[in-house]
C-alpha cells in the first residue's frame, strides 16, 4: 500500500517536526501477518522538487542482503517509466524452497541431537515470563575507540580469528560469568544463500537463519 503526505507548505522547523513523527509513526507500526500485505511506502512531499520515499518492511519479506538489490531494481524502474522488461531475469524463490525440501533433514537432526547432546535448557539470564510481550526492539548502540578497535583487531588476527568470532566468545564469557554455567548456548544469525542455487545472489527474500552455538567454558 502506498501513503502520501505533503509537506510543502510548511515552514522547516514544522516540515522537520512532521517529518520526525511520520517516520516515527511508519517505524512504530506492526504489520498483521495473517493479513498483509508486509511491505508499504510513504510518498512524503518536502518541497516542489524534493520527496522523499519511505519503504517499511517485515524481516521475513526480505534480509538486508536483499535491500540494495530491491533499491536498485526500485531505480532501474524509475530510470525506464515502470517498464518491468529494464529488469534482468531473477531465479524464483521456489527454487530456494526447493533447494531447501532436497536436503537430508534426518542427517541435520542427527547432528544438532549430537551438538546439543548433554544440554538440558537454554542459557538465560532473566527469568521466564508468560508470553511473549510486544514491544518495539531498541538498539544499544556501543562506539569504541580507534585505539581500542585497533587492538581488537590484533588480537583477533594473532589467533587467526574474525573479529566476529572473538566477540561471540567475549558473549559467552559473560553469560557463563551471569549464569554461573560453564557450558552455554545463544543464538546467532547465519546467511543461508547457498552457491548451489544459480543466481542466488540477486534475489530478493529471506535468506537467513538464527542457530544454536554452544560454547563450553573450562575454568581455565
Amino acid at each position: 500500500p502506498w501513503r502520501y503526505s505533503d509537506l510543502s507548505d510548511l515552514d522547516e522547523a514544522e516540515r522537520d517536526e512532521e517529518l520526525a513523527r511520520l517516520l516515527a509513526a511508519e517505524r512504530a507500526e506492526r504489520f498483521d501477518l495473517a493479513a498483509g500485505p508486509l511491505i508499504r511506502f510513504a510518498l512524503i512531499q518536502l518541497s516542489a522538487e524534493r520527496h522523499r520515499l519511505v519503504l517499511t518492511n517485515h524481516h521475513i519479506v526480505l534480509d538486508g542482503w536483499s535491500m540494495p538489490v530491491l533499491v536498485q531494481e526500485l531505480f532501474a524502474l524509475y530510470a525506464h517509466e515502470a517498464d518491468r522488461a529494464a529488469l534482468p531475469r531473477v531465479t524464483p524463490y521456489r527454487d530456494y524452497l526447493a533447494w531447501i525440501a532436497r536436503q537430508d533433514r534426518t542427517a541435520a537432526l542427527a547432528t544438532w541431537r549430537e551438538a546439543l547432546q548433554g544440554l538440558e535448557e537454554g542459557t538465560r539470564v532473566s527469568p521466564r515470563e508468560g508470553g511473549p510481550v510486544a514491544a518495539t526492539p531498541e538498539p544499544i548502540r556501543l562506539a569504541l575507540d580507534e585505539k581500542l578497535t585497533a587492538a581488537l583487531l590484533q588480537q583477533a588476527r594473532r589467533h587467526g580469528l574474525t573479529l566476529n568470532s572473538v566477540l561471540q566468545g567475549v558473549w559467552a564469557i559473560l553469560l557463563g560469568r551471569l549464569s554461573g554455567r560453564d557450558d552455554v548456548v545463544f543464538g546467532v544469525t547465519v546467511a543461508g544463500r547457498p552457491p548451489e542455487v544459480a543466481g542466488i545472489e540477486q534475489m530478493v527474500g529471506l535468506f537467513i537463519n538464527t542457530l544454536p552455538l554452544r560454547i563450553q567454558l573450562p575454568p581455565a
